[in-house]
């Protein structure tokens, strides 16, 4: 994972060699971070939010990097498949997280 997050990183400064930060939006993720199962398989976005995150950190405290909100949904309620869809109910939470987050800013 890193390394293609190095290579995503080095493609931005290539492209835009002025750039002092880029402002990455994760996928929604799952109740603390956790896994989510759904009819006997995992969310597969919340798979993803869950392993990336504490990569996106380092690069955050590195200083190249800020992230969008940190947004959740609960399991299994808030996914309408293990692909990661969010459900109506999942839609709803993300958006209003998602909005009080732009209206803090």
């Amino acid at each position: 994972m890193q390394t293609a997050l190095d290579a995503v990183l080095a493609n931005i400064k290539n492209e835009y060699p002025t750039i002092q930060t880029a402002d990455f939006w994760l996928l929604v993720g799952n109740d603390n971070h956790d896994r989510c199962l759904l009819n006997g398989r995992y969310v597969k976005a919340a798979d993803i939010h869950r392993n990336s995150y504490s990569t996106w950190q380092s690069y955050v405290t590195a200083g190249l990097v800020t992230l969008g909100p940190d947004l959740h949904v609960a399991c299994p309620d808030g996914w309408r498949d293990v692909k990661g869809h969010l459900s109506t109910t999942g839609s709803l939470v993300a958006g209003t997280a998602w909005l009080a987050y732009e209206t803090a800013r």
